[in-house]
Protein backbone atom coordinates (compact mmCIF):
# COMPACT_ATOMS: atom_id res chain seq x y z
CA UNK A 1 0.00 0.00 0.00
CA UNK A 2 1.13 3.53 -0.87
CA UNK A 3 1.92 5.74 1.73
CA UNK A 4 -0.84 8.30 0.42
CA UNK A 5 -3.10 5.38 0.68
CA UNK A 6 -2.29 4.58 4.34
CA UNK A 7 -2.73 8.24 5.26
CA UNK A 8 -6.02 8.48 3.68
CA UNK A 9 -7.23 5.59 4.90
CA UNK A 10 -5.43 6.50 8.68
CA UNK A 11 -7.46 10.03 8.50
CA UNK A 12 -10.37 8.20 8.04
CA UNK A 13 -10.71 5.81 11.03
CA UNK A 14 -9.37 9.08 12.82
CA UNK A 15 -12.13 10.49 11.82
CA UNK A 16 -14.42 7.60 12.52
CA UNK A 17 -13.21 7.37 16.42
CA UNK A 18 -13.62 11.49 16.52
CA UNK A 19 -17.32 11.36 15.29
CA UNK A 20 -18.50 7.63 16.02
CA UNK A 21 -19.34 7.29 12.30
CA UNK A 22 -17.17 7.39 8.93
CA UNK A 23 -17.00 10.47 6.89
CA UNK A 24 -20.21 11.10 4.28
CA UNK A 25 -18.03 12.63 1.86
CA UNK A 26 -14.03 12.09 1.60
CA UNK A 27 -12.77 14.92 -0.43
CA UNK A 28 -9.43 14.24 -1.90
CA UNK A 29 -8.42 18.04 -3.68
CA UNK A 30 -4.90 18.84 -4.99
CA UNK A 31 -3.17 20.34 -8.01
CA UNK A 32 -3.75 18.50 -11.53
CA UNK A 33 -1.74 15.31 -11.70
CA UNK A 34 -1.56 14.04 -7.91
CA UNK A 35 -3.14 11.23 -8.54
CA UNK A 36 -6.52 12.20 -6.90
CA UNK A 37 -8.61 10.28 -9.06
CA UNK A 38 -6.29 7.43 -8.50
CA UNK A 39 -6.20 7.88 -4.92
CA UNK A 40 -10.32 7.91 -4.44
CA UNK A 41 -10.26 4.51 -6.35
CA UNK A 42 -8.37 2.54 -3.68
CA UNK A 43 -9.62 4.30 -0.98
CA UNK A 44 -12.94 3.35 -2.03
CA UNK A 45 -11.74 -0.13 -2.87
CA UNK A 46 -10.01 -0.11 0.79
CA UNK A 47 -13.06 0.97 2.26
CA UNK A 48 -16.03 -1.30 0.65
CA UNK A 49 -17.15 -3.44 3.37
CA UNK A 50 -18.94 -5.77 1.02
CA UNK A 51 -22.31 -3.89 1.69
CA UNK A 52 -21.72 -0.14 1.08
CA UNK A 53 -19.24 0.50 -1.38
CA UNK A 54 -17.79 3.99 -1.57
CA UNK A 55 -18.84 6.03 -4.37
CA UNK A 56 -16.04 7.82 -6.39
CA UNK A 57 -17.68 11.18 -7.84
CA UNK A 58 -15.50 12.72 -10.82
CA UNK A 59 -16.37 16.20 -12.11
CA UNK A 60 -13.95 15.71 -14.45
CA UNK A 61 -16.68 14.30 -16.84
CA UNK A 62 -18.61 17.42 -16.68
CA UNK A 63 -15.24 19.70 -17.82
CA UNK A 64 -14.54 16.79 -20.95
CA UNK A 65 -16.31 18.75 -23.49
CA UNK A 66 -15.53 18.92 -27.51
CA UNK A 67 -12.59 18.16 -29.50
CA UNK A 68 -12.47 14.19 -29.00
CA UNK A 69 -11.86 14.55 -25.40
CA UNK A 70 -10.41 17.84 -24.86
CA UNK A 71 -10.07 19.19 -21.68
CA UNK A 72 -11.58 23.02 -21.17
CA UNK A 73 -12.21 24.84 -18.09
CA UNK A 74 -13.89 27.76 -17.25
CA UNK A 75 -14.62 29.73 -13.46
CA UNK A 76 -18.35 29.40 -14.34
CA UNK A 77 -18.47 25.81 -15.52
CA UNK A 78 -15.99 24.65 -12.17
CA UNK A 79 -18.16 26.28 -9.94
CA UNK A 80 -21.51 25.11 -11.21
CA UNK A 81 -19.72 21.44 -11.48
CA UNK A 82 -18.64 21.42 -7.66
CA UNK A 83 -22.54 22.70 -6.50
CA UNK A 84 -23.92 20.01 -8.48
CA UNK A 85 -21.16 17.38 -7.36
CA UNK A 86 -21.59 18.90 -3.38
CA UNK A 87 -25.61 18.54 -3.71
CA UNK A 88 -25.47 14.92 -5.44
CA UNK A 89 -22.91 14.05 -2.88
CA UNK A 90 -24.44 14.91 0.05
CA UNK A 91 -28.00 13.63 -1.16
CA UNK A 92 -26.41 10.17 -1.59
CA UNK A 93 -25.32 9.79 2.12
CA UNK A 94 -28.17 11.16 3.81
CA UNK A 95 -30.33 8.79 1.64
CA UNK A 96 -28.90 5.66 1.60
CA UNK A 97 -25.77 6.46 4.09
CA UNK A 98 -23.33 6.01 1.05
CA UNK A 99 -19.79 7.29 1.37
CA UNK A 100 -18.98 9.44 -1.76
CA UNK A 101 -15.16 10.14 -2.42
CA UNK A 102 -14.86 13.36 -4.40
CA UNK A 103 -11.48 13.95 -6.32
CA UNK A 104 -11.45 17.66 -7.13
CA UNK A 105 -8.73 20.94 -7.25
CA UNK A 106 -10.62 22.86 -4.86
CA UNK A 107 -7.78 25.57 -5.02
CA UNK A 108 -9.44 27.81 -3.22
CA UNK A 109 -11.77 28.68 -0.28
CA UNK A 110 -14.29 29.98 -2.20
CA UNK A 111 -14.28 27.06 -4.56
CA UNK A 112 -14.64 24.50 -1.25
CA UNK A 113 -17.29 26.89 0.10
CA UNK A 114 -19.61 26.90 -2.81
CA UNK A 115 -19.56 23.49 -3.33
CA UNK A 116 -19.21 22.43 1.06
CA UNK A 117 -21.05 24.87 2.85
CA UNK A 118 -20.96 23.83 6.65
CA UNK A 119 -23.04 21.77 8.04
CA UNK A 120 -26.54 22.32 8.97
CA UNK A 121 -27.58 21.27 12.71
CA UNK A 122 -30.25 18.94 11.31
CA UNK A 123 -27.26 17.04 9.63
CA UNK A 124 -26.81 13.91 11.45
CA UNK A 125 -23.62 13.12 10.12
CA UNK A 126 -20.31 15.23 10.05
CA UNK A 127 -19.92 14.54 6.43
CA UNK A 128 -16.79 16.01 5.38
CA UNK A 129 -13.41 14.58 5.60
CA UNK A 130 -10.72 16.53 3.69
CA UNK A 131 -7.59 15.25 2.33
CA UNK A 132 -4.67 17.34 0.03
CA UNK A 133 -3.02 14.86 -2.62
CA UNK A 134 0.70 15.98 -3.03
CA UNK A 135 1.64 13.22 -5.58
CA UNK A 136 3.99 13.74 -8.63
CA UNK A 137 2.94 15.59 -11.58
CA UNK A 138 1.41 14.07 -14.37
CA UNK A 139 -0.61 16.06 -17.06
CA UNK A 140 -3.68 13.81 -17.64
CA UNK A 141 -5.93 16.35 -19.26
CA UNK A 142 -3.86 18.60 -21.63
CA UNK A 143 -4.55 21.40 -18.94
CA UNK A 144 -1.96 24.28 -20.16
CA UNK A 145 1.03 24.10 -18.15
CA UNK A 146 0.65 28.06 -17.73
CA UNK A 147 -2.93 26.83 -15.95
CA UNK A 148 -1.25 24.09 -14.10
CA UNK A 149 1.44 26.70 -12.68
CA UNK A 150 -1.21 29.36 -11.18
CA UNK A 151 -3.05 26.41 -9.65
CA UNK A 152 -0.07 25.00 -7.91
CA UNK A 153 1.12 28.29 -7.05
CA UNK A 154 -2.40 29.03 -5.90
CA UNK A 155 -3.01 26.19 -3.83
CA UNK A 156 -4.33 27.47 -0.03
CA UNK A 157 -4.56 24.94 3.11
CA UNK A 158 -8.41 24.40 4.19
CA UNK A 159 -8.56 24.50 7.56
CA UNK A 160 -9.21 20.70 9.12
CA UNK A 161 -7.68 19.08 5.86
CA UNK A 162 -5.11 16.64 6.18
CA UNK A 163 -2.19 16.46 4.08
CA UNK A 164 -0.73 12.67 2.68
CA UNK A 165 2.57 11.93 1.58
CA UNK A 166 3.47 11.09 -2.15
Amino acid sequence: MKDALKDAVSAVWGFERQHGSMPGVIIIRGAQGTEKSTLAKELADFLWDGARRPIVYETDTLHMIGDGGRYTWDRSTHLAALRLAGTQARLLNEKFGVPVVFPEVLGSLEEYNEAWPPATNDTAVPYALVLRATGEYENMHGVPEEEVKEDRANMIDIPGEVTLRP
